[in-house]
Parts: structure tokens; sequence; C-alpha cells
């Protein structure tokens, strides 16, 4: 007599899109490291999924430069794609990067620092908004 034995698995895979503008105020006074903070909400769980921080680091001629660090805050966030543009006065936009992040579920908590894309003095004659 035969005997077939069944095994089952379910995979619940959650995705979710948003999209929205973090007007930074006093952008110009902004100073080395200084940091502003922002949660990025979910728009399928009531908690936030991700921490974004923007602060300014000197490159090697002692310029400042725009730095992003991503955070994830929910433990169901495994990876994202993200377009970050900076936007002008008028919405339009100004610079953009684009990318994909995979966060390390061993770790307690994954930072991400996405590449610097703008330099700090190329942003003061344009009303930033990210």
């Amino acid at each position: 007599m035969e005997t077939t034995e069944k095994c089952f698995a379910r995979s619940r895979p959650v995705t979710g899109q948003s999209s929205f503008v973090w007007s930074l105020e006093s952008f110009n006074t902004l100073k080395l490291g200084e940091i502003k903070s922002m949660l990025i909400n979910s728009t399928f769980i009531e908690k936030p999924l991700l921490s974004m921080n923007l602060f300014l680091t000197a490159d090697p001629n002692h310029e400042e430069q725009i730095q992003i660090e991503v955070l994830p805050i929910c433990e169901e966030v495994m990876f994202y794609n993200f377009a970050l543009s900076l936007l002008d006065i008028s919405g339009n936009v100004a610079n953009s990067i684009q990318g994909e992040i995979y966060f390390d579920s061993s770790k307690e908590q994954s930072v991400h620092r996405l590449p610097p894309f703008l330099k700090k003095i190329s942003c003061l004659n344009i009303e930033i908004s990210i």
C-alpha cells in the first residue's frame, strides 16, 4: 500500500505604494550633523513602515552634500523600490535617483544610506521638497 504525504505552504505577500512631498522648512539654514526626520506610513497597516533621515555631510572638497538614510520600523518590510526626486518651487523634478534596497532580517536594525546625489549649494536656488 502506497502512502502519499502532502505538504502545504502559504505566503501572504503584501505590497503597497505611496507617494508624498516632504517640504523642508529652513533648508538653507541646515547645518552639518543636523537631522531632519520623517516617518513613512503604510497604506495597508496602521503603523509607520520606515523612517527617513535627511542630513548634510561634507565631500572630500568640503562641500556640503545631501545625505539620506532609511531605517525600517516595521519588521514586515523586506525590501523597497524608491524614486526620490528634488522638486523646484513649481513642483517640477530638478534631480532624482531611484533604486532598490533589501533589508537584512538577521540584523536588529538595518540602516541604508542612499548615495549622495546633490550638493546643498545647488539646491539653494530651488525651494526643496522631497
